[in-house]
């Protein structure tokens, strides 16, 4: 029976975090298109700012920013998108606006008659100042007392700052400065309810892109450790890979184009061999059909922009795959669709034992696994699936990381000796 080294172990580990990196950047890339489709982003980040400026005792502040010239400017013109994203800059100059204003749209208008002019009308009180910061404090000092009051009187006492004449007046860069530290501390917390919604689709993504490829976890260790042709093809990928992704700039390192980039890069750097000499066991394991899925994922997917760009990095993603020759996808001759489709042919149906048996070797298990509709074999599948669900919802930069530590590791250690068979 061939040893189990230590070597072996790191190469199976450094295997299994490229094929998780490389279907982790498929989950992200379905959460991206999904995330547009659905306009999560914009919404979320409306909401938060409605939420923010939200005042049941004034008006409606939330509503009155977005109708505003520069944030209504950023609306995709063709879709009517709103923004994914407002700076703090932008959103203090805005804010600062909307209320200044209403020093204007909210005076009052009185009546006065004449004898000899008729009826004429007149604003009450002193007409609003000239300048934007002074109107600023008018409409903060006419607001109904109410918490978004007090904080936005609060940022204005902050503000002063005494002038030649030594009397205090309101300071804009101090004032815009003030409410920008508001705006980014709020949207740190909003970033973490966002990430933990995200991290939710990671998970039920995770499921379904290991259902929609049928990678069986268990099945990829035990394939990997038995062949090591493919082993040793994909740890070779692996290393270049994590080569050129530690050269990747920090900012680029969430980029799902970036990503593909960097494994393919790595895979045109060797020249990959093929891995499965023996034709009898390469029709024994599941191959990917990338044009397949490409095809029924443009029937899928809505033409536009969005879908347009995750269909053509799909189809890069899953010709990757497909070149590694990741033991991974569906056919008939393997399970478990092999359950139904074999099990009369086989001798293998529910009341009849199985012929095959457990035994060393590739061949030996794919015999028994794809032939055999047992229990275990569901349960192991199952737990297989389930496995490679939740791997696939931790993301791709951490099974980059990941890689690069396991990689450094077998650099590390000695160099893996020959092994040897024991009787």
């Amino acid at each position: 029976m061939k040893n189990i080294t230590q070597s072996s172990i790191i190469e199976v580990l450094i295997s299994l975090t490229l094929i998780y990196a490389l279907l982790s950047i498929f989950v992200s890339l379905l959460i991206e298109w999904w995330n547009s489709k659905r306009r999560t982003r914009q919404t979320m980040l409306q909401n938060a700012i409605n939420q923010l400026l939200k005042d049941s005792l004034n008006l409606d502040y939330g509503a009155l920013f977005y109708n505003h010239h520069m944030i209504a400017g950023l609306k995709n013109p063709e879709s009517n998108r709103l923004p994914q994203y407002i700076s703090s800059s932008m959103f203090a100059e805005a804010f600062v606006d909307v209320m200044a204003a209403q020093a204007i749209h909210t005076q009052k208008i009185r009546l006065s008659e004449t004898n000899d002019k008729g009826k004429q009308y007149e604003l009450e009180g002193d007409s609003p100042p000239e300048n934007v910061i002074d109107r600023f404090q008018v409409a903060v000092k006419a607001m109904n007392t109410s918490p978004l009051k007090d904080a936005l009187q609060s940022f204005i006492d902050k503000s002063m700052v005494k002038d030649v004449d030594g009397k205090k007046v309101l300071d804009y860069p101090t004032l815009k400065k003030n409410l920008e530290i508001w705006y980014n501390d709020y949207m740190e917390r909003v970033g973490g309810w966002y990430k933990a919604k995200l991290k939710r689709k990671q998970y039920v993504f995770g499921f379904l892109v290991a259902l929609l490829l049928n990678v069986d976890s268990l099945h990829l260790v035990k394939v990997i450790s038995m062949d090591d042709s493919l082993r040793n093809s994909l740890v070779a990928t692996a290393e270049k890979v994590a080569d050129n992704y530690q050269k990747t700039a920090d900012s680029l390192k969430s980029d799902n184009g970036v990503l593909l980039k960097v494994i393919s890069s790595g895979i045109d750097s060797i020249k990959l061999k093929e891995n499965l000499k023996d034709p009898i066991i390469k029709t024994k394991l599941a191959k990917l059909d990338s044009n397949f899925i490409t095809k029924k994922a443009k029937m899928v997917l809505i033409n536009d922009s969005i879908s347009a760009k995750t269909i053509s990095q799909t189809d890069s993603l899953l010709g990757i795959a497909a070149s590694l020759n990741i033991p991974i996808g569906w056919s008939t001759k393997t399970a478990p669709l092999s359950w139904s489709w074999k099990k009369k042919l086989m001798g293998c149906g529910c009341n009849v034992k199985c012929t095959h048996k457990k035994g060393p070797g590739l061949q030996a298990y794919l015999d028994y696994r794809n032939h055999c509709t047992t229990w275990w074999n569901l349960f192991w599948y199952i737990l297989g699936i389930s496995i490679s669900g939740v791997a696939l919802s931790f993301g791709a930069p951490f099974w980059f990381d990941m890689m690069i530590k396991l990689v450094n590791i077998r650099r590390s250690g000695a160099k893996p000796q020959p092994s040897k068979d024991k009787e």
